[in-house]
Protein backbone atom coordinates (compact mmCIF):
# COMPACT_ATOMS: atom_id res chain seq x y z
CA UNK A 1 0.00 0.00 0.00
CA UNK A 2 1.28 3.46 -0.89
CA UNK A 3 0.48 6.46 1.24
CA UNK A 4 -0.62 9.61 -0.54
CA UNK A 5 2.07 11.43 1.39
CA UNK A 6 4.84 8.99 0.48
CA UNK A 7 7.95 10.54 -1.02
CA UNK A 8 8.84 9.40 -4.54
CA UNK A 9 12.06 7.42 -4.96
CA UNK A 10 12.65 9.07 -8.33
CA UNK A 11 10.82 11.69 -10.37
CA UNK A 12 11.05 12.91 -13.94
CA UNK A 13 10.18 16.40 -15.18
CA UNK A 14 9.84 17.54 -18.78
CA UNK A 15 7.37 19.17 -21.13
CA UNK A 16 4.37 16.97 -21.87
CA UNK A 17 5.35 16.77 -25.54
CA UNK A 18 8.85 15.50 -24.65
CA UNK A 19 7.42 12.88 -22.26
CA UNK A 20 5.03 11.69 -24.98
CA UNK A 21 7.91 11.45 -27.45
CA UNK A 22 9.87 9.31 -24.96
CA UNK A 23 6.84 7.05 -24.40
CA UNK A 24 6.40 6.66 -28.18
CA UNK A 25 10.17 5.91 -28.50
CA UNK A 26 10.56 8.82 -30.90
CA UNK A 27 12.97 10.70 -28.65
CA UNK A 28 15.99 9.43 -26.72
CA UNK A 29 15.78 10.26 -23.00
CA UNK A 30 19.57 10.72 -22.83
CA UNK A 31 19.41 13.41 -25.51
CA UNK A 32 16.71 15.27 -23.61
CA UNK A 33 18.62 14.86 -20.34
CA UNK A 34 21.84 16.33 -21.74
CA UNK A 35 19.86 19.16 -23.38
CA UNK A 36 18.39 19.83 -19.91
CA UNK A 37 14.89 19.15 -21.22
CA UNK A 38 14.49 16.08 -18.94
CA UNK A 39 15.20 16.38 -15.23
CA UNK A 40 15.68 13.30 -13.03
CA UNK A 41 15.53 13.77 -9.25
CA UNK A 42 15.99 11.23 -6.48
CA UNK A 43 17.45 7.72 -6.83
CA UNK A 44 19.67 8.07 -9.90
CA UNK A 45 20.22 4.32 -10.34
CA UNK A 46 16.46 3.69 -10.33
CA UNK A 47 16.02 6.64 -12.67
CA UNK A 48 18.43 5.13 -15.19
CA UNK A 49 16.53 1.83 -15.11
CA UNK A 50 13.11 3.46 -15.44
CA UNK A 51 14.35 5.74 -18.21
CA UNK A 52 15.35 2.72 -20.34
CA UNK A 53 13.64 -0.37 -18.89
CA UNK A 54 14.74 -2.62 -21.76
CA UNK A 55 18.29 -2.52 -20.36
CA UNK A 56 19.84 -0.15 -22.92
CA UNK A 57 21.95 2.45 -21.08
Amino acid sequence: MVSQNAQADVSFSADASDLLMIAARKQDPDTLFFQRRLVIEGDTELGLYVKKPDGRH
